[in-house]
C-alpha cells in the first residue's frame, strides 16, 4: 500500500518541479552574463593584439595575420567600448596583409596578393595603400 501511494506522490512532485526548472532567467542575470562575456572577449582581444604585434615584429606575417583576423572577429562581437583596440586591429591587419600581398606579388602569385588586399579592404574599405595596391 505504501508503494502505491508513493508513486503518484513522486510523479506529482516531479511534474511540479519540471516547469519551474524551465523558467526564464531574470533580466539581471542575463545582463551580468553579457557583461562577463564582453569582459572575457576584451581580455582575449587585448591578448590577440599583443600576440599579433609580437608575431609581426618577428616577421611571422602569416601568424600575425591570423591573430589580427581573430582580433577583428572579437571587435565585431564586442561592439562599442573598444575603439582603441579596433584601431590597433585595423592598423595591424592592414600592415601585415599588405606585406603579405607585396610578398605574393614579388613571387608572381597575383591571386594571393589580391586575396590579401581584399582582406584589408574588408576591414578598412578606405585604406589608401590597399586601394592603390589593388589598382
Amino acid at each position: 500500500m505504501m508503494k502505491a501511494a508513493t508513486l503518484p506522490l513522486a510523479l506529482i512532485l516531479l511534474l511540479t518541479v519540471v516547469p519551474a526548472s524551465k523558467a526564464q532567467t531574470p533580466p539581471q542575470e542575463t545582463a551580468v552574463n553579457e557583461a562577463v562575456y564582453r569582459q572575457a572577449n576584451c581580455i582575449t582581444l587585448r591578448q590577440k593584439l599583443a600576440d599579433g604585434r609580437a608575431a609581426q615584429d618577428r616577421g611571422a606575417f602569416s601568424t600575425a595575420a591570423k591573430l589580427y583576423d581573430d582580433a577583428w572577429d572579437l571587435v565585431q562581437k564586442i561592439g562599442s567600448g573598444v575603439e582603441a583596440e579596433r584601431d590597433q586591429t585595423i592598423a595591424g591587419l592592414a600592415a601585415v596583409r599588405l606585406e603579405l600581398a607585396r610578398a605574393a606579388q614579388r613571387h608572381g602569385d597575383y591571386k594571393e596578393a589580391r586575396t590579401q588586399v581584399d582582406d584589408v579592404l574588408r576591414v578598412d574599405p578606405t585604406n589608401p595603400a590597399a586601394i592603390e595596391f589593388k589598382s
